[in-house]
């Protein structure tokens, strides 16, 4: 079973990072618990799935996800809070290092941290 995943600069983009979300759904005996996806050409579109696969707790065994060096910008970055702020049952460190957020992104990450006691997230703007 697959419990680990990196694809660390693989230019994958968004249908990619969804395709990857797509298999590990419809594959009832992956355990997948950590991702990595950092440096993979992925938008704020692609952010957008991943988050509502997020809020559908699609992958309930992800305990650690590194999304880094994608241009998420604000609006994938806010979806990612919103799906956060939905499923509360997420218990994972979550890495966002360089997503092209702006400070608004970075301080609502925060603050759903703070209400979300299963979860560390490491973010900045570079």
């Amino acid at each position: 079973t697959l419990v680990s995943l990196n694809l660390h600069y693989n230019s994958i983009g968004d249908v990619g990072a969804s395709k990857i979300f797509e298999a590990v759904e419809s594959n009832n005996r992956t355990k997948l618990a950590s991702l990595v996806l950092s440096s993979n050409e992925i938008t704020g579109v692609g952010a957008m799935s991943i988050a509502g696969r997020l809020e559908a707790d699609a992958v309930p065994k992800l305990t650690s996800m590194d999304l880094s060096y994608n241009q998420l910008g604000m609006q994938g970055g806010m979806a990612i809070v919103e799906a956060l702020r939905v499923n509360t049952a997420l218990c994972m460190e979550l890495t966002l290092r360089s997503c092209a957020f702006d400070i608004s992104v970075l301080q609502a990450l925060r603050d759903v941290e703070q209400q979300h006691r299963g979860l560390e997230i490491i973010a900045g703007l570079v």
